[in-house]
């Protein structure tokens, strides 16, 4: 319930900065937001929220997913994984280079 919540919050917030999320994706207790594309240094990529939602705690982290690695397929998730495509994108998103804080 708590995590319906506060996505619900992120949601609007986004939708108030004028950004539709590319997809929103949830297995168990994890929700990822990904919206907005962006560009670090040298390296194109997408902003992704990560709700995290065990028992009464809930945490909220930012990540960022570079382009490079959903062309690729990193994870296992297949080439250019469509970010709507639960499957790959959850494969995608839980790569251990991506870093949520």
């Amino acid at each position: 319930m708590a995590r319906d919540i506060i996505l619900d919050g992120i949601l609007q917030e986004l939708k108030e900065q004028g950004v539709s999320p590319l997809s929103t994706i949830t297995t168990g207790d994890i929700t990822y937001v990904t919206y907005g594309i962006m560009q670090v240094g040298n390296t194109a990529g997408y902003k992704v929220k990560k709700i995290t939602a065990p028992a009464n705690i809930t945490t909220i982290e930012q990540g960022f997913l570079p382009e490079a690695l959903r062309v690729s397929g990193a994870n296992g998730s297949g080439t250019n994984v469509d970010l709507n495509n639960e499957a790959n994108a959850l494969l995608l998103l839980a790569d251990a280079s991506i870093i949520y804080g």
